[in-house]
């Protein structure tokens, strides 16, 4: 019903291979957890009218929780059609360790006591490596490493779910993206450079929770120093502020280049995986044409043709992304919505 809209409860039945009785079942089941709503009979050319079933999207609210940006962290509440009910921002200040926990956990308890439905989850999207059980193990701008999260921010009513960020902005372009692709890397730039990779409508986390981390792919080796102590990390050569400046400037050799760079990295795992769909998510800056045609070109540039006479490089589709990626975390953990 998500993807496909309102259905009967035989087409229901048929789509997912069980009796007319089973499917009535789970309906009613939850119908009676507020989740799913009668929205009317619809007249078909032979039969008696069915009664049409949807989503209830106010049956339940969703907190999702940016952590993201570098100067501060963005709150929400989401319906369960992915519409923002309520945003709010909260300044950083440069909170790092226990204090920006303390932020969190206080963004979580404001946001739960603004929720006028019951709550289905909280979902947060954080900087840096994130294991399946909600443990940031590394986020080194948050000052946080090896801190379990989600076990910090549980509640009795409601599980707590975390991602990494670049991950949860898949999660969103895969749940509400008007593309409807099913197999695309999403190229997150901020701070710093991540990946989400989604094939055949599964998000890709690696062995150790840490796919999609490029950003410290060494690009020039005689470049300039990273903040990880190597030189040319792809991060030296592409990030948001350094592509903002370059803009505000109107210099366009440098977002080309910036590009580049970015292209170059991307073209053996776009090789690797077969993907030809590559999303850009970030500022404002990374939906330029020149931004677009820089990255598109050096991967056309090292790529066979089978894969760079596809290639689409696109802006995501999905606006406030990370924030609904928080909240697409929640759809897909809790009710196996993507």
């Amino acid at each position: 019903m998500h993807h496909g809209g309102p259905a009967s409860r035989a087409d229901l039945a048929k789509l997912i291979g069980v009796t007319a009785a089973t499917a009535s079942s789970v309906i009613k089941d939850l119908d009676d957890l507020g989740l799913v709503e009668e929205l009317g009979r619809t007249s078909g050319s032979v039969g008696k009218p069915a009664t049409m079933i949807g989503i209830a999207p106010d049956g339940r609210q969703i907190v999702a929780i940016s952590l993201s940006k570098p100067d501060e962290f963005v709150g929400a509440l989401v319906d369960l059609s992915g519409t923002i009910v309520e945003r709010r921002t909260y300044p950083r200040e440069n909170r790092t360790g226990t204090d920006a926990l303390e932020l969190v956990r206080s963004i979580r308890d404001e946001l739960v006591g603004a929720a006028d439905r019951p709550i289905l989850g909280v979902g947060i999207a954080s900087p840096g490596i994130v294991d399946p059980e909600g443990t940031v193990i590394r986020a080194s701008r948050l000052g946080w490493q090896g801190l379990p999260l989600a076990h910090e921010l549980g509640l009795g009513e409601a599980d707590v779910h975390v991602a990494n960020d670049a991950n949860a902005s898949a999660l969103a372009e895969l749940t509400f993206g008007t593309s409807n692709a099913t197999n695309f890397v999403l190229v997150r730039v901020d701070q710093g450079v991540g990946l989400g990779l989604v094939l055949k409508g599964e998000l890709l986390t690696g062995a150790a929770s840490a796919a999609g981390e490029i950003g410290h792919v060494v690009v020039q080796p005689d470049g300039d120093e990273c903040t990880c102590g190597k030189r040319g990390c792809l991060e030296t050569k592409i990030s948001g502020p350094l592509l903002q400046q370059a803009q505000k400037g109107a210099d366009d050799d440098v977002v080309r280049l910036a590009g580049a760079h970015l292209g170059a990295a991307l073209a053996s795992i776009l090789s690797a995986l077969d993907v030809a769909d590559v999303v850009l998510s970030g500022p404002s800056e990374v939906a330029t044409d020149t931004f677009r045609d820089a990255v598109r070109d050096a991967v056309a540039d090292r790529t066979l043709p089978e894969l760079s006479e596809r290639l689409v490089v696109r802006p995501s589709s999905v606006d406030d992304d990370i924030v609904l990626g928080a909240a697409a975390l929640v759809l897909d953990r809790e009710l196996g919505i993507r």
